[in-house]
């Protein structure tokens, strides 16, 4: 295999696997959104049947619930991930190079960007799980708060 075949290759390859994590992204975003506005309706529900409630599960459940929306609006705020190339710096700078010197320097760029958004990707989706797990058990507070009363 020619040098220029595997560079074509690896750029093919970076390329994809980048594009591959801002569809992660745009899945966690989603499902965080759902959960979020879930959370949000069980939670206008509950406060609704206050009176036929145990109150200190009630008010665990709720605040279980008012924490996982509160954690999920704090994730779903606008961040800034790197996307590269940025066309008027590589217009500039590469524009007269050989075209194996400016793959290259593509993936190499590609790797450094795909490694900063994997780890906020992997950040954001620890907090999707914590955001499920206070969810859930929020619900079973209220629910067994309403069963015990």
């Amino acid at each position: 295999m020619k040098e220029q075949d595997s560079l074509e290759l690896i750029y093919q390859t970076v390329k994809e696997k980048v594009d591959l994590s801002f569809q992660d992204i745009e899945h966690i975003e989603t499902k965080l959104g759902t959960l979020t506005s879930f959370n949000g309706v069980i939670l206008s529900i509950a406060l609704t049947i206050t009176q036929h409630c145990h109150f200190y599960l009630y008010v665990i459940g709720s605040a279980l619930l008012l924490t996982a929306i509160l954690l999920g609006f704090g994730i779903l705020r606008t961040k800034a991930y790197r996307r590269d190339p940025e066309p008027q710096k590589l217009v500039a700078k590469y524009w007269s190079k050989p075209q194996g010197e400016l793959k290259g320097q593509l993936v190499a760029n590609f790797v450094e960007c795909y490694d900063l958004n994997k780890k906020q990707l992997a950040r954001d989706a620890r907090y999707v799980n914590t955001c499920i797990v206070l969810s859930s058990l929020g619900l079973i507070f209220l629910f067994v708060s309403r069963v015990v009363n």
